[in-house]
């Protein structure tokens, strides 16, 4: 049986990555977020979200339930 997990994303939208097309460059950094997760590469804790530009804009945060 797995270990039940929480994952919380906070994601901040002021830096200039997000001025042309806030949504798409959203969706670029969660698909981003979700091959790393996919792939097992993410720390086991989390780590930082980055835009477009390499700016730290966010983290994702993974926990165990138990």
């Amino acid at each position: 049986m797995r270990t039940p997990r929480r994952i919380t994303i906070q994601l901040e939208t002021h830096n200039a990555a997000f001025d042309d097309c806030d949504r798409g460059e959203i969706a670029r950094i969660l698909r981003h977020a979700a091959r790393s997760i996919a792939d097992d590469s993410i720390e086991t804790h989390g780590g930082a979200l980055l835009d477009i530009n390499g700016n730290t804009c966010g983290h994702i945060v993974i926990e165990s339930l138990q």
